[in-house]
């Protein structure tokens, strides 16, 4: 497979995303918004996509003129002194955010609004305590941690809530499955990223050695080949769908050896994603919002978690048999992830459960418009 189409096309991708992205800084420079939303809104990832339009339709419901501000380069981004802050969702709780928050926000804590996060290391919370315990509210997408914030700031301003990306679903998704034949699937490069000219090994966790992403490359090429196997019989298609340009790329490299898997483009609306997820009969997800989404879709999913924040997804929706997996396993081992593959029973959200998750998901944002 040659490289540099491959690479044309992931240029091409870039250059667009980053144009919208520098036109939307720009055009607030003229703009005066009731609410800025903050997040990892650069268009590079569906995920964070998903959670931002999820926000942003709400307060367009709510008569609330909002505006998307990216938080790795805040500092970049006009201040808008009387508009209310929200930072909508993803792994937000790390010192390097926090830190970026505090710069723009400590004089004035209580006009920001934490909503749907999650962290990484209880550490990061522990110490930016004073700072967490300040604004105007904290909730988080996982249960247990939730709870644990809770226990760590000694407040009561912090709950739980769904993933802001439930705010998507739409009763109009909960159609009758067409057996289209096609199953989708979402792969990512966890241990490897992209130097500029081939994939290495990177070292983003501790501890992790090059073999590690030797064992990655056989895992995804295992799931790819135990989908293959599993619905060939049933004439299916497997198609995999990049929730990030990274995924995009890595599958062309690595899962695209195999001709039976069909290559779709990266797209960044999210809406389109779930429209096209919709029409599967069933979905491997591996990144945590391909799980969500897919979900969000109504089509059954066989999930691979790779993360904690998977597995505590499927614990709160009740689905504990994944609960002693260890993260990161289905992207080590290919003997993990095939057998995910092939004896994991798809799960699926009823609509009216998804309609509660909808509603439980958007109940922090519209609480906090209405207290300011």
């Amino acid at each position: 497979m040659s490289l540099l189409p491959s690479a044309a096309r992931r240029w091409a991708c870039i250059h667009r995303l980053s144009t919208i992205h520098k036109a939307r800084n720009l055009g607030q420079r003229f703009s005066d918004p009731d609410v800025v939303l903050i997040g990892e809104y650069h268009g590079a990832n569906v995920g964070d996509m998903a959670m931002g339009h999820a926000l942003k339709r709400e307060c367009y419901r709510a008569g609330r003129k909002s505006v998307f501000q990216t938080l790795h380069n805040l500092n970049r981004w006009p201040e808008f002194g009387n508009a209310v802050a929200v930072v909508g969702g993803g792994t937000v709780l790390t010192t390097p955010q926090i830190n970026r928050l505090k710069q723009r926000y400590a004089k004035n804590p209580q006009q920001l609004s934490i909503l749907g996060v999650n962290y990484i290391c209880e550490e990061d919370v522990q110490r930016d305590a004073a700072f967490l315990r300040s604004i105007h509210h904290l909730s988080l997408r996982s249960r247990s941690q939730a709870v644990r914030v809770q226990e760590i700031l000694k407040s009561d301003n912090v709950s739980y809530q769904p993933d802001l990306a439930f705010g998507l679903f739409d009763a109009s998704l909960a159609r009758p499955k067409k057996q289209t034949g096609v199953v989708g699937w979402n792969c990512l490069p966890l241990y490897a990223s992209w130097n500029g000219s081939q994939w290495a090994a990177t070292d983003h966790f501790a501890g992790v050695k090059g073999e590690h992403w030797i064992r990655e490359q056989l895992a995804f090429e295992s799931t790819g080949r135990a989908l293959i196997k599993r619905w060939s019989v049933r004439r299916s298609q497997v198609v995999h769908v990049p929730f990030a340009v990274e995924d995009w790329h890595f599958a062309e490299q690595f899962v695209g050896r195999d001709s039976s898997v069909r290559q779709m483009s990266y797209i960044s609306d999210p809406l389109s994603v779930i429209n096209e997820i919709s029409d599967y009969e069933m979905f491997v997800s591996t990144r945590f919002h391909s799980l969500v989404l897919a979900l969000v879709a109504g089509t059954p999913v066989v999930p691979l978690p790779y993360s904690r924040k998977c597995i505590d997804l499927l614990h709160d929706l009740g689905w504990t048999q994944f609960d002693d997996l260890q993260p990161r396993s289905a992207m080590e081992s290919f003997e993990a992830a095939t057998l995910c593959v092939e004896n994991v029973k798809p799960i699926v959200l009823a609509s009216d459960v998804l309609g509660r998750l909808r509603d439980e998901a958007m109940a922090p944002l519209l609480r906090v418009l209405a207290e300011s």
